[in-house]
């Protein structure tokens, strides 16, 4: 979620605003942002997968069967 708060940053230092960078590089720097926020945020949603199934199945093995 940090990523996110990149984005005013790159809008302020780009061309619609103080035109540090050119169109170019802050469409390139958005890009980069964009896959790296996305993966990041894939990765913590496949952990929780995991531990969310993980808990499930401890949680079967321990129940007892009727």
């Amino acid at each position: 979620m940090v990523l996110w708060l990149v984005y005013p940053v790159i809008w302020i230092v780009g061309p619609n605003a103080v035109g540090v960078m050119d169109v170019e590089t802050t469409a390139l720097v958005v890009s980069y942002i964009d896959i790296v926020s996305k993966v990041g945020f894939g990765l913590i949603a496949l952990n929780g997968y995991v531990v969310t199934a993980d808990r499930d199945l401890e949680i079967a093995e321990t129940t007892p069967a009727d």
